[in-house]
């Protein structure tokens, strides 16, 4: 075989890997969740605020993981449904079983004392909000552990309210939370407006 009949085995074998590079990275950004999509347009951080971003990023992680722990204990709920009869060891209507001292968890169907079936499943929607309402109760008090930058010199204020949106999926659950934040150190400042996280669990699929 020719040298030039080689050289443009090569460029065509060349070729066709650019083309399936492409094709895979469009394919990779169309099936992009909405969340992740928005996660990209987050600002690039410069290296020396990285830390913080980090540690704000593992917070969320944190508390997301707490929250669907509950969730998942708890029958789907972060707080129990009130219960007509205080709990006791007589109270065959109760709609939640005790698993153990201090624990219980939720009766997706049951009977109450007035012998109506009630329904009380929650729905993936009503989860949701659910984990966005612990998030925002129990962010803050994550967050302290920013104090450590702080004592070395960081200056890091948050600038507004925390709000939050989760999306449960089969195989993981999406967290991005909207929490403007003004990093400084050593002249060097940003504003982050947006934090994601994406936590590997089954949860939409059970």
């Amino acid at each position: 075989m020719k040298k030039g009949q080689i050289s443009l085995f090569i460029i065509i074998g060349v070729v066709i890997v650019f083309i399936i590079g492409i094709l895979f990275f469009f394919r990779s950004q169309i099936l992009k969740s909405e969340l992740e999509k928005q996660s990209d347009s987050i600002q690039v951080v410069p290296e020396q605020l990285r830390p913080v971003k980090q540690e704000i990023d593992n917070c969320i992680s944190e508390v997301s993981r707490q929250g669907l722990e509950i969730i998942g204990f708890q029958g789907g709920y972060i707080d129990l449904p009130k219960d007509l009869l205080p709990r006791s060891s007589f109270n065959q209507f109760s709609n939640s079983l005790q698993v153990m001292q201090d624990s219980e968890t939720a009766y997706w169907f049951y009977e109450d004392i007035n012998g109506v079936q009630k329904n009380q499943v929650q729905t993936k929607k009503q989860i949701e909000f659910s984990l966005n309402d612990y998030i925002k109760s129990n962010l803050d008090t994550c967050l302290v552990s920013l104090e450590t930058f702080r004592d070395e010199g960081y200056e890091i204020n948050f600038k507004d309210k925390i709000d939050v949106d989760s999306k449960i999926q089969d195989q993981f659950i999406e967290i991005l939370v909207d929490y403007p934040v003004e990093i400084s150190y050593k002249g060097i400042g940003k504003i982050i407006n947006s934090h994601y996280s994406k936590i590997d669990a089954p949860l939409g699929q059970l």
